[in-house]
């Protein structure tokens, strides 16, 4: 399947990734001070939206969304990344997906791409941090990484505005579209099978249609935000369905460990070939810090040789500089008295 640009003047655009990617950072580049800022409806979630002009003289509203790991919503951020994502706010629907990851955690941040590249919209990466990740002998190559995702790898470093226009005329080429099938993570067939009978069975209640990605939501996540939404759409019916259907997948493991098995799997299938470790990894100095503050006995014998630092220093240490400033006041104190008629 092709995905094309919608027809609309102005597309929009979501960012999206892990927390602690930089995807502020990026928003704040791209936008500049075109950013507005306000709730979604019935949360106190905040949205923030601007304006970014493309190479081709496009406009584009670019909406950040909340940072989530992946798409099992389980905070209300991360209900707003879903709800926006498989258009439940018909005022939003996109035309594409910039995800942000991190370059030195690229396994962790890839098991939220695999999920964004089965929504059926154009995807572009934002590989961030890159000057840290060849800090830490990292090498990354972002051809080859790019030709296995079937999608834009841009590399960049969005503190320093590295990458910037690069990722503009990427996210310029994918909306005018057409792009071509990215790669997806292969689940259980069993598990395919139902998703294609909750989808068929959808058609014919009556109900709103569902998406291959909201099926598949609904299935994995049980008693999650998708099958919330869903009895909304198409009453408590489809409760009973669900849990004909996950039975009927015939595994005992949770449908969200098989998931999750198979998509770290696709995720060791895109790194290969794609990401080198030219050494031992390399540790920061922040890293070789929290190996010693957070080990089991030199962590703890640190923390009480502070503490009892602090404790001698505030009833201890403390008393020659108390009696400096009492002297000082008392001293102070006298001069004021002796100038008072």
């Amino acid at each position: 399947m092709q995905l094309t640009r919608a027809s609309r003047e102005t597309s929009a655009v979501a960012l999206i990734g892990n927390p602690n990617t930089g995807k502020t950072t990026l928003f704040n580049a791209l936008t500049g001070l075109s950013q507005r800022v306000g709730n979604y409806p019935g949360v106190t979630v905040e949205r923030k939206t601007g304006s970014v002009e493309l190479p081709d003289g496009a406009q584009i509203e670019l909406l950040d969304l909340p940072g989530t790991y992946s798409l099992s919503a389980t905070s209300p951020d991360e209900m707003i990344a879903v709800d926006v994502l498989l258009d439940e706010e018909q005022e939003t629907r996109l035309d594409a997906v910039i995800a942000i990851v991190d370059a030195g955690n690229l396994r962790r941040n890839l098991y939220l791409v695999s999920q964004l590249l089965e929504a059926d919209l154009p995807v572009v990466i934002a590989l961030n941090m890159t000057d840290v990740a060849t800090a830490r002998g990292i090498r990354i190559d972002d051809i080859r990484l790019s030709s296995h995702l079937g999608v834009p790898v841009i590399p960049m470093v969005a503190q320093r505005r590295q990458g910037i226009d690069e990722l503009r005329v990427a996210l310029a080429d994918v909306l005018c579209g057409p792009t071509q099938q990215p790669s997806t993570a292969t689940l259980p067939d069993d598990l395919q099978r139902q998703v294609i009978r909750l989808l068929e069975w959808a058609k014919t209640d009556g109900g709103r249609p569902l998406t291959r990605l909201e099926a598949l939501r609904a299935l994995v996540d049980d008693d999650g935000v998708i099958q919330d939404r869903l009895v909304n759409h198409h009453g408590q019916q489809i409760t009973s369905k669900l849990a004909d259907l996950r039975s009927a997948v015939g595994v005992s493991a949770p449908l969200s460990a098989i998931e999750s098995e198979a998509r770290y799997a696709w995720v060791q299938q895109i790194l290969d070939g794609s990401v080198q470790q030219t050494d031992e990894l390399r540790s920061s100095r922040s890293d070789k810090v929290d190996r010693v503050l957070t080990h089991r006995l030199a962590g703890l014998l640190i923390f009480v040789s502070i503490s009892a630092m602090l404790f001698q220093g505030i009833y201890s240490w403390s008393a020659p500089l108390m009696d400096v400033i009492e002297g000082f006041f008392g001293a102070l104190g006298g001069a004021v008295a002796a100038m008072l008629p």
